[in-house]
């Protein structure tokens, strides 16, 4: 976590090759949550977790931030489930400051429990819990408890795929990186 105040990553230093990684993961993250997805009105199972640990792990807080937000917002204005609530998109950006807090350049396992446990119990459960309750008008409550299965399902698949943020990794690393933006 102390690594996160070190990321090399600033809007100053933004360079072709960012831009283009953050472009294809947002995308990614857009077909994974809009169309690779198990839903239901008050329920989301998807791997849209991935290209936001992913920009977390390799760019830090504000890589996680930008690609979570920008995804969450270009995914329901194109593609809507529902009427646009700006709550989804603020929790979303704090799933990519949670993962970039724990996951910039380490992706060990306690790392990972406490970025899992904590976006699960935060962000999942309690903050679009929240939103759903306060945009449909659902009890906070009941909502809450129907959704600790996709609790459940998502935790899991976040433990087992963060282990392996290093290898998607490498594939970024192999990509030429020379181009900066004047």
């Amino acid at each position: 976590m102390k690594d996160f105040l070190k990321s090399r990553f600033t809007l100053r230093n933004l360079k072709l090759f960012d831009i283009i990684i953050f472009a294809m993961l947002i995308s990614l993250e857009i077909v994974f949550d809009r169309f690779l997805v198990i839903s239901a009105w008050n329920i989301k199972i998807s791997l849209g977790f991935l290209p936001t640990a992913l920009i977390a792990y390799r760019y830090g807080c504000l890589g996680g931030m930008i690609v979570a937000a920008l995804s969450d917002f270009i995914g329901a204005i194109l593609f809507p489930f529902g009427p646009y609530f700006v709550g989804f998109t603020l929790t979303a950006a704090l799933t990519g400051i949670i993962f970039g807090l724990f996951l910039y350049r380490n992706n060990k396992i306690l790392n990972t429990l406490f970025a899992t446990f904590i976006n699960s119990v935060l962000c999942t459960l309690l903050l679009n819990s929240l939103c759903i309750s306060f945009l449909y008008g659902a009890d906070f409550k009941a909502v809450m408890v129907s959704r600790i299965p996709q609790l459940l399902i998502i935790t899991f698949a976040q433990i087992v795929t963060f282990n392996y943020l290093n290898v998607f990794d490498l594939a970024f690393k192999r990509l030429p990186n020379k181009q900066k933006i004047r």
